[in-house]
């Protein structure tokens, strides 16, 4: 079961942080992350036993180390440390050559929970 103030909290923050963002098509670009939410929420089938919570969190955050202001400390005060761990996984790691910088990123993401792997497929 999702927990709907967690939800709310996470989307605050996710809006809050890429406020002034757009997609490419021109969209505030928080709608990329509630969506990637969706896609992964319909890919968590019950029987995994899923941590819903942290699906739920990574996946609304899943862009804001990479792409805006709050930082990995900021993730981790505010959402705790599995998420803050989740997100940064999730997140490229600008201080390496392009080329090598999504094969890290999934060495990351393979020592993470399924929960994880289930958001960078939804992205």
């Amino acid at each position: 079961m999702l927990n709907p103030d967690l939800f709310q909290k996470t989307l605050d923050f996710a809006a809050l942080a890429h406020q002034g963002q757009k997609t490419a098509g021109g969209q505030p670009y928080v709608l990329h992350p509630v969506k990637v939410f969706f896609e992964a929420l319909a890919a968590a089938h019950p029987s995994k036993k899923l941590n819903m919570d942290l699906l739920m969190t990574a996946a609304l955050l899943h862009d804001t180390i990479e792409d805006t202001k709050a930082g990995y400390e900021k993730v981790k005060e505010v959402f705790g440390k599995e998420t803050a761990d989740g997100v940064l996984a999730l997140s490229k790691n600008e201080k390496l050559p392009k080329e090598e910088r999504m094969k890290d990123s999934l060495d990351r993401i393979k020592k993470q929970p399924k929960e994880i792997w289930i958001i960078k497929m939804a992205d």
